[in-house]
């Protein structure tokens, strides 16, 4: 038998969520660093249509040196980042410090030794700071525009009073004022947009609740705790009885009404940390956090008591609605999907035993 080697552990494989994560990480990674560089082509690109036209006594030696540099600094980040298999968000830290490094460096460089090409900064911050805004939180894309804006300005300052490039305290002040109305008026554009589609992509259309792609990272998440950490997690799956028959008796408008109706009733019993969302249909996923299987029994019995307890009153009659759920704690799964299938087989014991009833 070999002996085990003392004071190593075996590294822990990632999971197939995780992995696809950390490949999205690196995609979004190489994508940026691409973008930087467009960004500063765009801006050296009017640059020589301007010295081959004969519009600027510049001459294209400037534009080469950043040219040279930009590109060589955008390989040596772009290589870095393409020889990882995997990044993680940790690794992520210090491939950002680095292409914060390369930007700092180029920008800095250009807007002092550039001279009247100066303004084409604020072009390149805006290009820049556009797709920076759609994974910044506002605070963050505050500070971003607060930052670019001071660099830019000491930047032009430096040049202007000990460089003699050409340039007036006043113009770009002008210049200043201009940038921080555009990027902020764009920043605050950008943040209402993402958020709508964020809320779009997330919740079902019909009862506002997660949606099953949202609850399977919430699952996802509260799997990887409950592993990870021993912390009692449990998995509620909720599908409402006899439900086709409100949709023939009643109309299918009464059938979203009463899908509502769920969907706020429950809600209404959950805490801040638990979280609820419709699978599909008439079924429902309920995660409760940090607790054991029993009180996660109490709970959706108190569900299913609130329910029918509650009829939902539609035109002049009231509709009754109960529920068959499948309990699970999902500390004692091997995956999440494992834990979805288990609580749908005890779904099915309850359907079968009668209805109107949980099982774990």
């Amino acid at each position: 038998m070999q002996p085990k080697a003392i004071g190593t552990t075996p590294p822990q494989p990632i999971s197939q969520s995780e992995q696809a994560k950390t490949q999205r990480l690196k995609f979004i990674l190489l994508r940026n660093v691409a973008l930087s560089l467009v960004a500063y082509a765009f801006g050296l690109s009017i640059g020589y249509i301007l010295v081959f036209a004969n519009l600027t006594p510049y001459s294209y030696t400037p534009l080469n040196t950043i040219a040279i540099a930009l590109i060589i600094f955008h390989v040596i980040a772009f290589a870095d980042i393409w020889r990882r298999p995997v990044i993680m968000k940790s690794q992520s830290t210090p491939v950002l410090w680095l292409l914060l490094g390369i930007w700092f460096v180029v920008y800095f460089t250009w807007v002092i030794f550039l001279g009247e090409y100066r303004g084409m900064g604020y072009v390149q911050s805006m290009m820049t700071l556009g797709f920076g805004f759609s994974y910044a939180t506002a605070r963050e894309s505050i500070y971003a525009i607060i930052v670019v804006a001071v660099l830019h300005f000491s930047a032009a300052m430096v040049g202007i009073f000990i460089f003699d490039q050409p340039g007036h305290i006043s113009s770009e002040c002008l210049y200043l004022i201009s940038f921080l109305a555009s990027a902020g008026f764009t920043g605050y554009m950008f943040h209402r947009l993402f958020k709508l589609l964020r809320k779009t992509a997330a919740t079902d259309a019909l009862t506002g609740l997660m949606n099953r792609r949202m609850m399977n990272l919430e699952l996802e998440a509260k799997w990887q705790e409950s592993q990870r950490h021993k912390v009692p997690n449990c998995l509620i799956m909720i599908d409402l009885d006899f439900f086709k028959n409100i949709n023939d008796g009643f109309g299918h408008e009464a059938g979203d009404e009463t899908l509502k109706h769920v969907a706020e009733t429950i809600t209404a019993q959950l805490r801040g940390n638990d979280r609820i969302g419709r699978w599909g249909g008439e079924e429902f996923l309920v995660l409760l956090s940090h607790v054991d299987i029993d009180t996660a029994m109490r709970v959706a019995n108190r569900l299913l008591c609130e329910l029918k307890e509650n009829p939902m009153p539609y035109k002049d009659k009231k509709i009754t609605v109960s529920f068959s759920a499948g309990l699970v704690q999902l500390m004692n799964t091997n995956s999440p999907m494992a834990a979805i299938n288990k609580a749908d087989t005890l779904l099915y014991r309850a359907k079968k035993e009668g209805r109107s009833r949980i099982c774990s």
